[in-house]
């Protein structure tokens, strides 16, 4: 089943749109894992998407008999906000410089958003059930996510993380203390950067984050080779990271 839902959002008038995915039969007895991310629109139906594309989550979960709840928040569509909204830092770029809203929009999600969906579907509230993801500046967001607010989010899905402008104070944030039993995927493709130079220091960059992690959580990170900066690419890896995130566990084969 997918539902779109329009709630009261603190940085819309007019609310804003959770497109959320359950099992068909999920029972009121059961409790399944809750995957929270980012451009909700993007996730699950070519014809909400953005750029025409979808992940193409609905049709994996329905073909994988994904047992979770799977809650995106769609971005805004007006001007840039989208890069405010999903900036915990001060967003630098575009010719801009601008106080990011994304820490505030995580304490809504935990504060609002997370005891609202454990009200109304049957999901884990613990850490270890509970999944934050996104791609590009909902990458971001995730990996920002499983560090300061570890104690919420256990397993976070980083795919393209959009953090040329922020780099040290991240990496700063990456050496925050962290549970164990913590899992992070990130990942980026070859194609994301259009020279080889570029595409070394985007690397070097994301080196530097999952070093910052090394030997204190498990951290699964990948380089594709041949793919870019887009949901046709990010769609090719949900198997990968829904395995190595543990969420691989809550699904049958058909």
């Amino acid at each position: 089943m997918l539902e779109i839902l329009t709630v009261d959002f603190p940085f819309d008038e007019n609310g804003r749109n959770l497109h959320i995915y359950a099992p068909d039969d999920l029972r009121d007895d059961e409790l399944v894992p809750v995957l929270y991310m980012f451009d909700g629109q993007n996730l699950f139906d070519d014809e909400t998407a953005s750029f025409g594309t979808s992940w193409g989550l609905q049709d994996y979960a329905r073909n994988h008999q994904l047992r979770c709840v799977i809650v995106g928040l769609e971005c805004s569509h007006e001007g840039d906000n989208r890069l405010i909204e999903f900036s915990p830092y001060t967003f630098y770029g575009k010719g801009m410089k601008k106080r990011g809203y994304g820490d505030e929009i995580l304490q809504w999600m935990i504060e609002e958003l997370k005891p609202w969906v454990e009200e109304n579907y049957p999901v884990y509230s613990d850490r270890e059930h509970t999944y934050i993801g996104g791609s590009s500046m909902g990458g971001l967001m995730a990996l920002y996510a499983v560090t300061v607010y570890n104690d919420v989010f256990g397993r976070a899905a980083c795919l393209s993380p959009h953090h040329s402008f922020c780099i040290r104070s991240l990496i700063r944030d990456c050496y925050r203390p962290m549970d164990p039993n913590t899992i992070i995927y990130i990942s980026w493709g070859s194609e994301e950067s259009p020279t080889k130079d570029l595409l070394a220091k985007w690397s070097s960059r994301n080196i530097e984050i999952i070093n910052a992690f090394a030997g204190r959580v498990d951290v699964h990170p990948h380089l594709y080779l041949g793919e870019n900066h887009s949901e046709t690419s990010w769609a090719k890896e949900t198997e990968i990271w829904m395995n190595e995130l543990g969420l691989a566990e809550f699904q049958e084969e058909w």
